[in-house]
């Protein structure tokens, strides 16, 4: 009877400590970002490895001596959905992100950042990832601010997040 009780007990508090981690305010968000939900429609392709990219002219980078397309927003509406791929978004090698959003009143705010925000040691490289996600089209209107905001995790000190790319929507 004994082992039994302590079995109901130990699952009770298994099954206590999963619920508790799946809450929204378990995540490391920062100030400002206590509200935001979780995109459960994203998806972070492979690692390509970091270049840092010079924006000569809109829409055009230099990469020794020669000019390349880079687009590093695509804003797309698909019916009941927004779809938004973002190219180059650098985070260390193998580190798994997570987006958050939050909307106020004509703007969409997005924050990526790592799943684990202590890691206890990091990747020594880094990488340029390509991140797709849709978001429910709710909006009455279909002019508003787009505004996707990066943030890095706690080992690297000065985590704020800062934006990546900002984007009038009209569609």
């Amino acid at each position: 009877m004994n082992n039994l009780m302590n079995f109901i007990i130990s699952f009770l508090l298994i099954c206590t400590l999963l619920v508790t981690s799946c809450n929204a305010t378990s995540f490391d968000l920062p100030p400002g970002w206590e509200t935001s939900k979780l995109i459960t429609n994203f998806v972070m392709q492979d690692c390509k490895p970091y270049e840092r990219r010079i924006e000569k002219h809109i829409g055009k980078s230099v990469k020794n001596e020669s000019t390349e397309p880079y687009v590093p927003i695509k804003i797309k509406p698909k019916n009941e959905t927004i779809k938004i791929d973002l190219y180059g978004v650098h985070f260390r090698c193998s580190q798994k992100v997570q987006g958050f959003i939050k909307t106020t009143g004509k703007s969409i705010d997005i924050l990526i950042q790592p799943i684990d925000m202590n890691p206890e040691s990091v990747a020594k490289c880094d990488c340029n990832y390509e991140i797709n996600i849709e978001i429910d089209n709710a909006y009455e209107s279909h002019e508003f601010n787009l505004n996707v905001y990066i943030r890095g995790d706690n080992f690297s000190g000065n985590n704020n997040p800062h934006i990546f790319r900002s984007r009038k929507i009209n569609f």
